[in-house]
């Protein structure tokens, strides 16, 4: 009986602090019940689901932990023009939300679907003076990966350096690929993102790697949708096609990309990526005014969640959205 007592009596305290955590870090109503009722209803088993999936953050402060040199021209904010002045609300508001600065002087080029995207990307990789670094979810091993992995191990035999981060879950799903091992047997600087090799990456394995981008000599940046897999090549005779769209960008934004890479490489490689081979002084190319908006667990707010709600509260005319996420938690918000 004593045996029976204490093992309800570890029950109820684990369960209390599974739920107290669940409430004090959850901000849906719903989950909060789902993630409670699982501590208290599954000794044990529960609370251990709850750690390994329920957590949505990881520990304060990781990211400035990481943190590269602040390079000049990724901390340099400007000032609003007169034409900008109709947005002022707007931007104090993502100004409140994110610490990249508003960036001019960009140019930014839509490129659709893998078609539009992939050769772009390539020729970029190839003509590579300095430095590359890509990261991405997915890195099929079929004949576009391996056209990438050509192109990515030809400029690193070439003396150029090259990252690559590609997520271990990403590849490890949606098929056993040995991209990483090719890329590294080819001379390129290759690595998994978040593989269960460590107590870290264990504890934070359901915190996956979503990034797409791609750097060159650090003044001309890729990323938008796409992951590097024929499927986003809709020409093709596929069952499934992925249709997307991809950005090449160009001027001071492409210091924020790689800064957020920089931040991911260090990270997982312990590397710090810092100096001119990757991070230039950039020049303004265009007129667009753009900023990074990194998001992930391992920063305080969901950026891109409250980003998008005050996005559409500063509307005035019109609200146009395309993205494949948009759950809102809130049951008044979306029922309106």
């Amino acid at each position: 009986m004593m045996m029976v007592a204490l093992a309800i009596l570890a029950h109820t305290v684990l369960a209390a602090l599974g739920i107290l955590h669940v409430v004090a870090n959850e901000r849906g109503a719903s989950a909060c019940v789902r993630w409670s009722a699982l501590c208290v209803l599954i000794p044990l088993l529960g609370l251990l689901l709850y750690v390994l999936f329920g957590v949505r953050r990881m520990s304060p402060g990781r990211r400035d932990s990481h943190e590269p040199d602040k390079q000049s021209s990724y901390y340099g904010a400007m000032a609003l023009s007169p034409a900008m002045r109709n947005r002022e609300a707007l931007v104090r508001l993502v100004d409140s939300i994110v610490r990249t600065p508003l960036c001019g002087g960009n140019l930014i080029v839509p490129l659709v679907n893998g078609a539009g995207a992939y050769p772009e990307m390539i020729r970029a990789i190839e003509s590579a003076q300095h430095s590359v670094t890509l990261s991405t979810y997915q890195f099929d091993y079929d004949d576009l990966g391996l056209r990438f992995c050509e192109s990515l191990c030809s400029v690193a035999n070439r003396g150029i350096q090259v990252r690559v981060l590609v997520d271990f879950l990403g590849v490890s799903l949606h098929r056993s690929s040995p991209i990483v091992h090719r890329l590294r047997r080819g001379g390129v600087h290759a690595r998994h993102f978040n593989p269960p090799s460590s107590i870290e990456g264990i504890r934070y394995f359901n915190f996956r790697y979503h990034r797409k981008l791609l750097v060159v000599d650090g003044s001309v940046g890729f990323t938008g949708g796409m992951n590097i897999r024929a499927a986003h090549l809709v020409d093709r005779n596929f069952r499934r096609v992925n249709r997307d769209v991809h950005y090449r960008v160009e001027g001071p934004i492409v210091a924020q990309l790689q800064n957020v890479f920089a931040v991911d490489w260090f990270f997982s490689a312990a590397e710090k990526l810092s100096g001119p081979i990757w991070f230039p002084e950039l020049i303004e190319r265009g007129t667009s005014i753009v900023r990074g908006v990194p998001s992930g667990p391992d920063l305080a707010a969901r950026s891109n969640y409250e980003l998008l709600l005050g996005v559409i509260s500063c509307a005035c005319v019109s609200i146009h959205i395309a993205t494949p996420y948009f759950c809102p938690t809130n049951p008044s918000f979306r029922r309106s």
